[in-house]
């Protein structure tokens, strides 16, 4: 299989995202809401809010769904940076503008991710946006590893 096939591409980007949510999310979950479920006031902010068993199993298969929709979107993004189907300049090699620039448009591109993200979640607050898809995201009482994608 060719590694900048699109197919490939999308592949391992909803597994990456997939093997995150679940080392990531699985370790907190059992560390924290298995392990020391009996001394919430020890950890959790809001120690008299629970999810229920129901709620807890429906946000893992909502992030498992949500982050295999989003790793199918960047992967498909990424094969077309790689087949130039974007005019977007991404460069792959420091030296071609150095590591101060690097580290500049690093910086540039976070902080632009990051307000896209308030925009999109401030959207989705939006009356028909927000009784037809986001309102799952707010039925959940309390936090945990997996309502954070949920």
């Amino acid at each position: 299989m060719e590694t900048d096939s699109w197919f490939f591409l999308v592949l391992t980007s909803v597994l990456s995202g997939l093997a995150i949510l679940w080392i990531v999310g699985g370790y907190y979950h059992i560390r924290y809401y298995m392990l020391r479920a009996h001394e919430p006031e020890t950890w959790k902010c809001q120690p008299k809010r629970h999810l229920r068993p129901d709620q807890v199993r429906q946000a893992m298969r909502l992030s498992s769904m949500n982050l295999v929709i989003g790793g199918a979107l960047s992967g498909t993004f990424i094969w077309a940076l790689l087949h130039d189907k974007f005019p977007i300049p991404v460069y792959l090699e420091v030296a071609e503008y150095g590591w101060t620039y690097t580290i500049f448009s690093s910086l540039l591109l976070f902080l632009l991710v990051d307000g896209l993200a308030y925009d999109a979640h401030r959207l989705l607050h939006v009356r028909v946006m927000f009784k037809n898809l986001h309102c799952w995201h707010h039925r959940y009482v309390a936090t945990s590893p997996f309502v954070v994608t949920a």
